[in-house]
């Protein structure tokens, strides 16, 4: 009796946990044609692109071959104006596209001036772009 019970409340915590992450992704390491749901940074500044694709378990870019992947500065006004004018903390901000990875050299704004390779996700189609974010303090 006393293990039932503690299986039901493992399963009962499993279940909580799985539906309080609502952070589903769908992405594979590949440069086909595919459609993606991904995660964004908006707004990052000195490595060339300024929207990294996020791998989720650090909030940093997610990598192909040792290059960072960034997401398609083509619709950096579109993520932008889809954001709150205040915000606090980060924003999340999930994109659901048809894309390909395509290696890219970028300037970095360093001293002296640089370049490096990165991965770009170029989009075919936008499908949609769901933005969460907490109101300003104060």
């Amino acid at each position: 009796m006393k293990h039932c019970l503690f299986i039901i409340l493992i399963v009962s915590f499993c279940l909580s946990s799985y539906a309080q992450n609502d952070m589903h992704e769908q992405f594979a390491m590949t440069s086909d044609t595919q459609t993606v749901a991904i995660y964004i940074g908006h707004g990052w500044v000195g490595g060339g692109a300024s929207m990294p694709v996020l791998n989720l378990n650090n909030y940093r870019p997610k990598k192909m071959n040792g290059l960072d992947i960034y997401f398609d500065e083509m619709y950096s006004d579109t993520i932008r104006n889809k954001l709150p004018d205040c915000i606090s903390g980060m924003a999340e901000i999930k994109i659901t596209a048809k894309i390909y990875l395509k290696d890219k050299i970028v300037g970095v704004t360093s001293n002296p001036p640089s370049t490096r390779k990165i991965y770009e996700a170029v989009v075919v189609d936008l499908m949609d772009v769901q933005v969460k974010t907490k109101p300003c303090d104060g």
